[in-house]
């Protein structure tokens, strides 16, 4: 029996059941639709400044990545990115197809639970984007940005501008 997310979950010798399989995608998707959920009800009831730890922007300005409190813990926001052609041709075709409104270069806003991206350094970076400005972000940063850092501080990003 091991521990996935949360879940105990028992893996055989064939992997992990369809059902279990079924669960834990399940439980990922409503996880990442109550962040956002969250996000956009303080924006749009105008408090969302109460609920911010963090903000991540780029040198113009732009948002890159908010880092806000909700009942079930921090979270992160990621806005709608439209990416140069140029950008674009380095993202997987099957991502495109899926999270962009355009099935090319108009990305969805997305967040998810801090606690679910992972905590350590061997995970891969938070990829920060905007129309000017491409960078990424180590989560161990965040959780040390968390620890060290006032409520409300907002970081500018020193990523490499985009043509």
């Amino acid at each position: 029996m091991s521990e996935v997310e949360g879940f105990k979950v028992e893996i055989g010798s064939g992997g992990i059941s369809e059902a279990a399989a079924g669960a834990l995608v399940t439980d990922m998707v409503n996880r990442q639709k109550s962040a956002l959920v969250m996000y956009r009800v303080h924006r749009e009831a105008g408090v969302l400044d109460k609920y911010r730890l963090l903000t991540y922007r780029c040198p113009r300005r732009c948002l890159l990545l908010d880092v806000f409190r909700t009942p079930a813990g921090s979270a992160v926001y990621f806005p709608p990115v439209k990416l140069s052609p140029d950008h674009n041709t380095e993202t997987a075709e099957a991502a495109r197809i899926e999270r962009t409104t355009d099935g090319e270069r108009r990305w969805v806003e997305r967040a998810d639970m801090l606690a679910a991206l992972g905590n350590g350094p061997r995970l891969p970076p938070l990829h920060l984007n905007c129309d000017h400005t491409r960078s990424s972000l180590a989560l161990d940063d965040i959780h040390e940005a968390l620890r060290t850092l006032p409520v409300g501080t907002v970081i500018l990003s020193s990523g490499n501008n985009v043509r």
